[in-house]
């Protein structure tokens, strides 16, 4: 198993940061590793996501297997190629700070006997895709609440 984990600061209240995270239908207008997801938002639902991974474009299957509104959710692969060597959990948090402000934390957890392999090969990728993604939240929120 590996984790790629990345938290910060938003200066938005949770509700603000849940509104933007939970609107699929957006994300081609702001998110640049995550960039399309179809399906609903909804515990047990399967969305299909459009990932760019370094220079490669993902489709993948993901499960909603925990919603928590306002405070976060978790999906997993659902690809069974995937499943036989490798699957991942990712996970979204939202933590009020208090102040109007809260803490983001995205976390992606790569488990299964050729982990290893998706560590070495998209490892770098994974963790800068996330962190890019996490910055273009954290300034949509922001301008929308600046709005």
């Amino acid at each position: 198993m590996f984790r790629t984990e990345h938290a910060l600061t938003i200066d938005a209240p949770p509700e603000a940061v849940w509104a933007v995270l939970t609107d699929f239908a957006s994300y081609p207008e702001w998110n640049p590793f995550v960039r399309k997801v179809e399906g609903t938002f909804a515990l047990g639902e399967v969305v299909e996501l459009e990932v760019q991974l370094g220079d490669e474009t993902w489709n993948v299957k993901q499960k909603i297997v925990e919603l928590e509104p306002g405070r976060g959710y978790a999906w997993t692969s659902r690809s069974w190629y995937v499943l036989l060597a490798t699957w991942g959990l990712r996970s979204f948090r939202i933590e009020p700070d208090g102040d109007g402000r809260c803490t983001f934390t995205d976390c992606e957890d790569t488990f299964g006997p050729l982990a290893w392999v998706v560590k070495k090969k998209y490892g770098q990728a994974l963790i800068d895709g996330i962190e890019a993604a996490d910055r273009a939240l954290k300034e949509r929120v922001e301008a929308r609440e600046s709005a």
